[in-house]
């Protein structure tokens, strides 16, 4: 009979403890390190959150973001203008001689701060024959976009390609 009565005693312990661990697994709170928050994010947003102001920032964010610096990646702006209600207008172009059209995505880093510019879109004729695009290559190199910055502040423009290769298209201060 005290055997019975001991294996019951047992057997409730052992659940009792089975449940308290279980709900303490179910109720885990989320310890995700803010600092390593970044590591789960996508190289191009992991380089839109990284501060840059100069070419050394760049590299430095580029490599944390797992890019890769390269030489073919070529582009150049056209115009930083300030418009009338504070915001500064990047245009441009950006294209990979080798590469297929896809579309390379654009980043503006104003004062440190990134800024998703978008994606190149649309031909230029000028940038094909002087780089003698193919076809392919040829149909999306346009830069367009808005970029809120401060006058001075250092302005970095980069353009990424699909296989996570970069290139820096501008270093110049905000009008």
């Amino acid at each position: 009979m005290f055997a019975g009565r001991w294996f019951t005693i047992v057997a409730a312990a052992a659940s009792l403890a089975a449940g308290f661990f279980i709900t303490l697994w179910l109720t885990e709170p989320d310890t995700t390190d803010p600092v390593n928050a970044a590591a789960n994010l996508d190289p191009i947003e992991r380089l839109t959150r990284s501060q840059v102001y100069d070419n050394a920032s760049l590299v430095s964010a580029a490599r944390a973001a797992k890019l890769v610096p390269v030489d073919t990646v070529r582009g150049h702006i056209d115009e930083i203008s300030r418009l009338p209600d504070g915001q500064v207008r990047v245009a441009g172009w950006a294209a990979n001689p080798f590469g297929d059209g896809t579309p390379l995505t654009v980043i503006a880093f104003a004062g440190g701060r990134g800024t998703l510019l978008g994606t190149t879109d649309g031909p230029r004729e000028d940038v094909t024959k002087a780089l003698g695009l193919s076809a392919a290559a040829a149909k999306n190199v346009k830069i367009a976009g808005l970029v809120q910055c401060e006058r001075r502040e250092a302005i970095v423009v980069v353009a990424i390609d699909k296989d996570g290769a970069y290139a820096s298209i501008k270093f110049d201060n905000c009008p």
